[in-house]
Formats: structure tokens, C-alpha cells, sequence
């Protein structure tokens, strides 16, 4: 065992990690405390060296203390920058990185004793299959050559590899030695059943959200690429749907792009003489990374004078902003947001981001990888990602989901999917409650800014809201 890796840590010198985005209940803490007692310590935890705090590996310690355990095997890890320490903690947090139907099959050269742990040279590691986690296996990967070790595969006597294949895979194309634990036939089929199950589900409501990082998802439409290239983010429901729509209609057509991100759209098409508001409550000064705070104003300001004299918008466009909300409480403000600004008999043009899509892209080894890929979702369907120095979360919806805001619009709503999106076009021809419209307009008109700041602007969209003209 001299030449391992992984060592002894004492659990009383180190310590928990804040952003840890897991729940845990009662009964699988239970469960993972049974583990331990059956199957010993069979997977080292993660320790950043610099300040001793868990990287991964929180709830196996906490019931490693409850069951009166002083000391575990981990891997030390040296100079890592936040972000990968909270990808580190995602990825052991996520069953599949374990055990999953999808991994390579790995096979170690040689023949090995239950209970013992060995290091495996990289000639020896064979792949026998490569499985179809592309993306999770190429961020093992990266992670891999950027921190050197921080996994320990389970095999059996005959040398196949039944947990943790994918970083054994990730190890034979990096070139990597591994550390492995063998255990009997019994025990691994203990061991699989419980580094199956999902100990908890990902939360990230105990994690900051700074509503305005949610700017960092605004794209650059309608603008030269590299070296000349169209840009290639033109916006799949613009370009597919709305233009053709308006179009078609006269000038004087009352359009309302909101959470217009970069205003590109909208841009174009008042350079064409249409009647447009573009409301985007994190528009940038352009050249900075600025919010421009007083030109959000003026346009929240815009949308509530504009009701209040003319009444309710013919079309609202609102592209890629369900993807890009924080909270539950977010997301229904902004859907009830955009039906209440759009007249009845007008049109509503709705854009997010498709679960089943995302999902599939992501198994789809012919994707170009990158960290962003895999997704860690929590009951809602929301993923943490760690960007910029700072939490930004996205908002994945199933086909339930948008059926369901489809139909709050219109009784023949039409819904369409591209690649990784969901377009909803429909008529607003349904009633929904003013109250909940006046909720979330007030939600709205009063999101947060930094330093503690905030729009407070909830009193003038209600006075303007319920002052519209009578024939809206």
C-alpha cells in the first residue's frame, strides 16, 4: 500500500465546505451510516490541502463521525481554483460518476485479493467498451491532468472494474496510474446497490443567488463573427417565428421584447420603423460590464407609461429568459409577466431551454465537450454553475413543463423543439388571474442590483397596470 496515493486525514482536522449543494434525509444518512458498518471505508473523500476543507465527501463524514470513526482515506488536493473545487464536489455528489449502465467497461490486468488495495499501472488498464458518458468521462479527464489523482475504482478478483469506471477510463487516456480496492463478488454487489442510490438530491437553495450574474447568459446576436463570420447566435425563435409574424403586420403594431439580454432584436426592428419597448432589467452600458441602471429605468418606466395610456402590448417576445431565472418564484413571475403584458387575441412568443433535449445532447458522444455540459439538476429542474467567480443557475424544462405554460396562454397553443430549446407561439385567448399578474409584475419591476439595491419600481407597474384602458 506504500505506493498509493490516497492517505489518512484525522475527520477532526478538517471541515465542511459552504456551497456543499446537497440534501440529505434522515433515512439515506441511515443508509449511508449502514454502508460504512457493512463494507468498511471503500471510497476516500476529497480534501483541498491549503485549508482542509471537504471538497467531496461531506455526508460519508458525517456518518463516518456518527459511527465513531476518527480517521478516513482521502486524496489531498493542492492549488485549485474554486471553480473546479465546486465541479469536484457536483461530480461526487452525482451517482453516475459511481455506477451507471451508461460507463465504459474496464478491465485491470491481473488477478487481485478482496479487501486489498493496490496501484494499478496504466498499462495495465484496459478498455473494453467505451460506454456513453463522453461528456462526464472528458471532465474526469481534464480534472485528472490538471490535480493528479482523486479517485479510487472498486474492482473484482478478475480484475473488472464495477465502480468509479469512468475515472478509470479518464485515467488510461491521461496516461494515469490508479489506485483501485478489490472486494469479493458479495461485497461488491453490496457496494454497487449503495453507491447507486442518490444519498439526497441536489439543492441549491442554500447557495447565494445574485440575480443580476444572470446577465453572463446574455448572448451578442446579429453580430459579425471572427474574422468576418455571421455571428452564429441568432435567436432560433426570432429567426423561425417572429419575424415572419411581424412581418407581415403594419408598422404601428405595439411589439414588447421582454428580457430583450443584448437588445439586438429588438434593435432591428425598431431600425425598421416598428413600434418596440425593450425591456431588459440587466442591459450592460455597451463597451462595459456595467449595468445601466438608469437606461433600465427609463425602460421599465417606458413599459409601465405605455400600458397605462395605450393599454396592453399586441406581441410580447420573451426569448431565452425561462432558461435564465434563479428561482421557482422567478420563473413564475416572469411567465405571468409576459401573458398579463400581451392582449387578449394578441401574440406571445415564448423561448427556454428543453430537459429532454439538453438531456439527450449531453449523451450524444459526437458533442463538442466542455464543463457546461454536465448538468447537476435539482428537484426543480434548476443547475448550478459556477461562473465568473460567482453562482449562475439555468432553468431546464420538461415537455410537461411547457405544456403547461403553453396552456395558461392559449387553448391551441403551438409548440415546437430544436436541438436544445422549446418555441411556444400562441394567441392569447386564455383568462388568468390579475392578481397573479400584478404579482409578478411587481416581482419584475423591482429585481435585485448589487450592493444590496433594487429597481423599486413594484408601485408604479401596479398603479399603471390597473390603470389601463378599459378595452384591453
Amino acid at each position: 500500500m506504500s505506493n498509493l496515493r490516497m492517505q489518512t486525514v484525522r475527520i477532526a482536522d478538517i471541515k465542511g465546505a459552504e456551497y456543499n449543494p446537497r440534501f440529505l434525509s434522515d433515512e439515506s444518512f441511515q443508509t449511508l451510516r449502514r454502508s460504512i458498518r457493512e463494507l468498511g471505508i471503500i471510497k476516500p473523500i476529497l480534501v483541498r490541502a491549503e485549508n482542509h476543507v471537504i471538497i467531496a465527501g461531506h455526508q460519508r463524514t458525517k456518518a463516518m463521525n456518527a459511527e465513531g470513526i476518527t480517521e478516513t482515506p482521502a486524496y489531498v488536493l493542492h492549488n485549485l481554483n474554486y471553480a473546479d473545487e465546486v465541479r469536484f464536489n457536483q461530480l461526487h455528489n452525482a451517482c453516475e460518476v459511481e455506477v451507471s449502465p451508461k460507463a465504459p467497461q474496464m478491465r485491470l490486468a491481473g488477478t487481485f485479493e478482496p479487501g486489498t488495495f493496490y496501484r494499478v499501472k496504466n498499462r495495465d488498464i484496459r478498455i473494453e467498451a467505451l460506454g456513453d458518458m463522453n461528456a462526464m468521462c472528458n471532465i474526469l479527464a481534464k480534472l485528472l491532468i490538471k490535480y493528479g489523482d482523486f479517485g479510487c475504482p472498486l474492482c473484482t478478483p478478475d480484475g473488472r472494474v464495477r465502480v468509479s469506471a469512468a475515472y478509470a477510463w479518464a485515467a488510461k487516456v491521461t496516461g494515469h496510474d490508479i489506485d483501485c480496492l478489490c472486494l469479493d463478488e458479495r461485497k461488491m454487489a453490496k457496494a454497487v446497490g449503495y453507491l447507486s442510490k442518490q444519498y439526497g438530491v441536489f439543492s441549491y437553495d442554500m447557495l447565494e443567488k445574485k440575480t443580476y450574474q444572470q446577465r453572463y447568459a446574455q448572448k451578442k446576436r446579429l453580430r459579425d463573427g471572427r474574422k468576418g463570420e455571421a455571428n452564429s447566435n441568432r435567436s432560433f425563435l426570432y429567426e423561425k417565428y417572429a419575424l415572419d409574424y411581424i412581418h407581415g403586420l403594419p408598422k404601428t403594431t405595439r411589439i414588447l421584447d421582454f428580457g430583450a439580454g443584448q437588445k439586438d432584436y429588438a434593435f432591428r426592428l425598431m431600425r425598421e420603423g416598428y413600434d418596440v419597448i425593450a425591456v431588459e432589467p440587466y442591459y450592460q452600458k455597451p463597451g462595459t460590464n456595467d449595468i445601466d441602471v438608469a437606461g433600465n429605468i427609463g425602460d421599465f418606466k417606458r413599459v409601465a407609461a405605455a400600458i397605462e395610456r395605450r393599454g396592453l402590448f399586441d406581441i410580447v417576445v420573451c426569448d431565452s429568459v425561462l432558461n435564465s431565472v434563479d428561482s421557482k418564484e422567478a420563473e413564475q413571475a416572469v411567465i405571468h409577466s409576459v401573458i398579463g403584458l400581451c392582449r387578449p387575441g394578441g401574440m406571445v412568443f415564448i423561448s427556454g431551454r428543453s430537459y429532454e433535449k439538453e438531456a439527450k445532447r449531453i449523451a450524444t458522444k459526437v458533442v463538442r465537450v466542455e464543463d457546461s455540459l454536465v448538468k447537476f439538476y435539482d428537484k426543480d429542474n434548476f443547475s448550478g454553475i459556477f461562473r465568473n467567480g460567482e453562482w449562475f443557475y439555468q432553468k431546464f424544462h420538461t415537455a410537461a413543463d411547457i405544456e403547461a405554460i403553453a396552456a395558461l396562454i392559449s387553448r391551441k397553443p403551438a409548440i415546437y423543439y430544436n436541438a436544445q430549446a422549446f418555441q411556444i407561439v400562441a394567441c392569447r385567448d386564455q383568462q388568468i388571474d390579475e392578481e397573479r399578474i400584478i404579482e409578478g409584475l411587481r416581482f419584475e419591476w423591482n429585481l435585485p442590483l448589487p450592493n444590496g439595491k433594487r429597481y423599486g419600481l413594484s408601485d408604479t407597474i401596479e398603479k399603471s397596470y390597473r390603470a389601463r384602458r378599459a378595452d384591453d
